[in-house]
């Protein structure tokens, strides 16, 4: 005996391929908070070149007169001093030479080329200097330096949207600058060149917030923002748009790996998939300020039907059974030619499935079949099958369970046709009419709704976004479909001129 259960039937595939009509259409599903996430990318080596271009190559020119370069020298001395009627060893200082003052001149240059590394979150500047310095006090000595200079850069994001950076400057002197006057006496003249040194420093480090600046953080995020706040476009037919309204939008913090400084805004808020016309809101939500901590787990959801019309049920039911289902039972109850056709699929006003086929018995002899020219000795009628349509997520598929049988027929042999109904081949033929496998529906979902999620929203704005998965959490019975709720879930990034 052939069980026509559990054969595949053709779905529908979503809301983005289907007409929606009845109860879902125009309606806007709200779903759980949804996450947008914006990276910042800044590449160092596109920092490094404007840190070098703005930076000199001469960093100070040194010209001081009447400095002191040697300062005047003493020595301790003992004499003897009376306390009373004892004498005491005491000790005195006097000066054995003069200071000795000169003219200081000299320069300050880059020795080479600025360097930009980083680690963690900080930015490490750093730059080889050379520096000639003259000293002249009636002589002439001329003493060569070297330093490198060094920075440690924390950039920052502050919550009303500023970018700054907090900069430790210093250097350390490979070699120090130190001369030799008069040919014998040698002075160390680094606190001469030290204070221009901190004031270029201090210049440099002014000047690298500014530079980031220039990422022009707060203008990117603040049109990212405001663009994925108008509709997005899944389908124009039917027309069906998804809204996202921000709330609030949190900060990552910064990371610098492979010559990449790299942090990202995340924005939370509220999804839903609007089914018929939208517009854009008249007035979006404004940047609020910037919080310190990630504001979720970075995932964006909606919810997305799967439309199935109860019309396209029955064709997928007619192509696997083009000629109606037939077959000969032999047993101890009945002993003839069965045939089921005509299958039905409609909503009952309690909320059930109703399904109705036609049955016919046929038990007669060849003798009996010859002369019954109008079948008056056979067994047919309409029998309807109320059920429950439910959903198996493992299994990804829609099935009915809790079948009853209401049945009216053409003659009084009401007890055979509702016992041949209530055969489990009978029923298997009924339960299979409503038996999906909706798994490729979910993925022609999912691949509908990453194509309509990469898009451009805006001017350099683009939208990037893939959803990974689709879970079916409810269904609902319409006037003529069956609309399965499709929860997807992914990620969706904006990038915005970063």
């Amino acid at each position: 005996m052939r069980n026509p259960a559990n054969y595949r039937a053709t779905i529908i595939a979503t809301a983005f391929t289907l007409g929606l009509t009845g109860q879902l259409y125009g309606q806007e599903q709200a779903t759980p908070s949804s996450y947008v996430t914006v990276p910042i990318l800044a590449n160092l080596p596109a920092i490094e070149e404007r840190i070098n271009a703005e930076v000199p190559d001469l960093l100070a020119d040194l010209s001081q007169s009447n400095v002191i370069c040697i300062p005047a020298q003493k020595a301790k001395y003992k004499y003897p001093c009376f306390r009373g009627i004892k004498i005491y060893s005491c000790e005195g200082w006097t000066y054995v030479s003069p200071e000795v003052k000169c003219d200081v001149s000299g320069w300050v240059k880059r020795n080479g080329r600025i360097r930009l590394s980083g680690a963690a979150g900080t930015l490490h500047v750093s730059f080889p200097i050379a520096a000639q310095v003259t000293a002249k006090a009636g002589v002439s000595e001329t003493a060569n330096a070297k330093a490198t200079i060094i920075a440690d850069i924390t950039p920052i994001i502050t919550p009303d949207w500023n970018v700054g950076a907090q900069v430790v400057p210093g250097f350390t002197w490979d070699m120090r600058p130190t001369l030799e006057l008069f040919g014998f006496i040698k002075i160390t003249i680094g606190d001469k060149v030290e204070p221009k040194l901190h004031d270029k420093l201090n210049e440099l480090a002014a000047k690298l917030p500014a530079l980031l600046a220039d990422l022009k953080v707060r203008e990117n995020v603040e049109k990212a923002w405001s663009s994925i706040q108008d509709p997005i476009k899944l389908s124009d037919n039917p027309v069906a748009s998804l809204m996202f309204e921000p709330s609030l939008i949190g900060f990552s913090g910064i990371s610098i790996e492979d010559k990449v400084l790299r942090t990202q805004v995340t924005m939370a808020g509220s999804t839903r998939l609007a089914l018929g016309s939208i517009t854009a809101p008249a007035t979006k939500v404004p940047l609020p300020q910037l919080t310190s901590t990630p504001v979720g787990d970075g995932l964006f959801r909606f919810q997305l039907p799967i439309v199935v019309p109860y019309s396209e049920i029955i064709r997928a039911a007619q192509q696997k059974f083009p000629n109606g289902y037939k077959t000969e039972l032999k047993d101890e109850n009945f002993s003839g030619t069965l045939s089921l056709s005509s299958p039905a699929i409609s909503r009952r006003d309690d909320g059930r499935l109703l399904i109705a086929i036609d049955l016919a018995y046929d038990d007669r002899s060849a003798w009996l079949r010859w002369i019954d020219y109008f079948s008056w000795f056979d067994t047919e009628g309409r029998v309807e099958f109320s059920a429950l349509p439910v959903i198996d997520e493992q299994a990804k598929t829609l099935f009915v369970k809790e079948l009853s049988i209401e049945s009216d027929t053409n003659n009084q042999l009401v007890d055979t046709v509702t016992s041949i109904a209530s055969l489990p081949l009978v029923r298997d033929y009924v339960a299979s009419l409503s038996s999906y496998s909706y798994g490729d529906d979910l993925r022609k979902g999912v691949e509908h709704a990453n194509k309509a999620l990469n898009v451009d929203i805006a001017d350099k704005v683009k939208l990037l976004g893939t959803m990974a998965s689709a879970k079916v959490s409810n269904l609902d019975i319409a006037a003529d479909h069956i609309s399965l709720d499709a929860n997807l879930e992914g990620q969706i990034r904006i990038e915005a001129g970063f």
